[in-house]
């Protein structure tokens, strides 16, 4: 990742830290390809988005590059787990 060695000292201790709890929780190959797809993204990486992506990576559910928003099919499932009602 040639993004980190730009960074200056402390933000790229954070975004070290970043990976690394991501990668605690999804795996580290998780942890990298959501960070690269954040950063791709034009977004600089945050906790929250990191290990959202991180673990629906693990889950088998990778980053759609020609897909700029989320896919919110899944939160429909999830919100909606009976099928009733609509679909955003």
């Amino acid at each position: 990742m040639l993004r980190l060695d730009a960074l200056d000292p402390g933000s790229r201790r954070r975004e070290l830290t970043l990976l690394h709890r991501a990668g605690v929780a999804s795996g580290f190959g998780n942890a990298v390809l959501a960070m690269a797809a954040i950063v791709e993204g034009g977004r600089a990486p945050d906790e929250a988005s990191l290990l959202a992506l991180a673990r629906r990576i693990a889950q088998g559910d990778p980053p759609d590059p020609d897909d700029g928003a989320g896919r919110l099919a899944v939160y429909d499932a999830f919100n909606n787990p009976d099928g009733k009602g609509t679909e955003s």
